[in-house]
């Protein structure tokens, strides 16, 4: 017995808890205020936003701030607890649902924050979605490792490459999730999601991991899900600086009906919008690895998402950003393209990164910045809370979808707009490229690191000469900054471009085996 207690106590000690701490909830008036509220000694902070901190603490009264005691021992006698999205009119339904299994600690607005009464039964959500699992594992600040790139202007070669993502891809990929029917996170149909995407990315020669994720409080004890599924594609100058973009592919419907969940807009949208990424980024080489992210059980609570993050923190990976895409297909008919982008101040500088790109590439597509989704969250979150900077580019806020986790959450009603999701995914291109870096200027589609065709003279004040190294020249394009094509020619050795204006040109030239793009400049 005595035993027993000291291991409960060490395990205590190591997420920072003693044995008589309180949870707490305390407001946050500003971010310097959350700022501070870090550094109180006396607290362990486990989940913060915007608004408010859940955190352990022997006293209270040693916390700036209003305060709140919500259980007089934490975790004592659960792992977690959860935060619920529960708009008032759903919330004495939902309290009549939980009344024997779970106990409602706080109350505010459209969120409640919840205990479970029993270890072996998950609380579960009020609407279908909208679940965030706090554990007793210690949230973390965003650390600040680089700074992010100030753009004024296109760089041709990415807007060039941007132009790969394929309309046609996505929509492909999305039909194929949506027929499975269902994806929720213990179904067998979500493992079999999760295989597929797997051999998407071993076909394209990138090494994948699965990453086990269970889900506690399932009925009859906790429960595995389908995994993670995990590529790093390796930077050549700064292999251990990472970016990583993700989509969580597990689906969710009526809990008694799990076998209806097509989920085509949140999430096989968001889902295809990386595997696109992956198939097109993946062709080049860039200085910085990318890591391509599929999250399980996100519907559950974010628990895929956690146990990447929280896993990429312990063993102290230099994650510059997150870029999260999820429900990027509906278009409410009658209106334009705008971005809702989302993600708490500490994640600032990589959203106003994210908004730069968009400004220069994009000019004509709103943003509107919000600090939280008031319905549900998004697996940015569990970046935030584990110490790296997370956004949520999400569809209009204010018109998504109406159909997800219903059984026309289906291509035509919820993903009526294909062009809005090819554009969602260009920007993250852009994005990532550009802070990834490419590893050299001699950018070829199908082989990134030929250097025996060469142009010159680089610049240029009208002709340029051919080496072509032995292959046979098929075709020779030329575009301008605006994709325009400005000139076209068959011949081998030169390219006369002397009727052209000064600028930036593209160079596209086709042989019997790849594409070569260079960058020109017209002097």
């Amino acid at each position: 017995m005595q035993r027993s207690i000291i291991t409960l106590l060490f395990i205590l000690s190591s997420f920072g808890l003693q044995a008589n701490d309180k949870l707490i909830l305390a407001k946050v008036n500003d971010v310097s205020h959350l700022y501070a509220l870090f550094e109180n000694p006396f607290l362990n902070i486990h989940y913060y936003s915007d608004s408010f901190i859940i955190a352990s603490a022997e006293n209270d009264k040693k916390i700036d701030g209003e305060t709140l005691i919500l259980d007089q021992k934490a975790f004592s006698d659960v792992e977690g607890y959860y935060i619920v999205y529960c708009p008032p009119s759903l919330r004495q339904s939902y309290l009549d649902q939980i009344q024997h299994t779970a106990k409602v600690l706080y109350t505010d607005n459209d969120i409640l924050i919840v205990k479970s009464l029993n270890a072996n039964v998950r609380v579960p959500s009020a609407k279908n979605d909208g679940l965030v699992y706090i554990s007793q594992t210690k949230a973390s600040l965003p650390k600040t490792t680089l700074s992010f790139p100030v753009i004024t202007e296109i760089d041709p070669v990415i807007q060039y490459m941007t132009e790969m993502v394929n309309t046609d891809s996505i929509m492909s990929y999305i039909q194929h999730l949506e027929d499975y029917g269902t994806r929720v996170y213990y179904k067998q149909q979500a493992y079999e999601a999760q295989n597929w995407l797997s051999a998407k990315f071993e076909a394209m020669g990138l090494d994948v991991e699965i990453q086990s994720v269970i889900v506690p409080g399932f009925p009859f004890g906790p429960a595995t899900s389908s995994g993670n599924v995990i590529v790093v594609q390796t930077g050549t100058l700064y292999p251990d600086e990472y970016i990583v973009c993700g989509a969580h592919y597990d689906s969710w419907a009526a809990w008694w009906n799990p076998d209806v969940a097509p989920g085509a807009d949140d999430n096989a949208s968001g889902t295809a919008g990386i595997l696109e990424l992956a198939r097109t980024l993946s062709q080049f080489e860039f200085e910085r690895s990318i890591i391509y992210c599929f999250f399980a059980a996100e519907e559950a609570g974010l628990h895929g998402s956690r146990a990447y993050a929280s896993r990429s923190s312990m063993q102290g990976m230099n994650i510059l950003g997150y870029f999260n895409m999820d429900m990027i297909g509906y278009l409410k008919p009658g209106t334009d393209i705008n971005i809702s982008l989302i993600y708490p101040s500490v994640a600032t500088p990589l959203a106003n990164y994210y908004t730069t790109i968009a400004n220069v590439y994009f000019p004509n597509i709103p943003i509107t910045h919000y600090s939280a989704l008031s319905g549900g969250d998004s697996d940015h979150t569990s970046f935030n809370q584990n110490g790296y900077q997370g956004i949520f580019p999400f569809e209009n806020i204010d018109d998504h979808s109406p159909y997800i986790h219903t059984a026309n959450d289906v291509i035509g009603l919820s993903v009526n707009n294909a062009e809005q999701s090819r554009m969602f995914t260009q920007l993250i291109f852009a994005s990532i490229a550009t802070l990834a870096g490419l590893a050299n200027n001699e950018t070829s589609i199908t082989n990134p690191i030929n250097t025996e065709l060469l142009i010159y003279p680089n610049p240029t004040t009208g002709k340029l000469n051919l080496k072509t190294g032995g292959r046979r020249i098929k075709n020779i394009e030329i575009f301008d900054v605006f994709g325009k094509k400005v000139l076209e020619q068959k011949r081998q050795d030169e390219i006369d471009m002397s009727t052209l204006r000064k600028g930036i040109y593209i160079v596209q030239i086709a042989t019997e085996n790849e594409v070569v793009v260079k960058k020109i400049v017209k002097q």
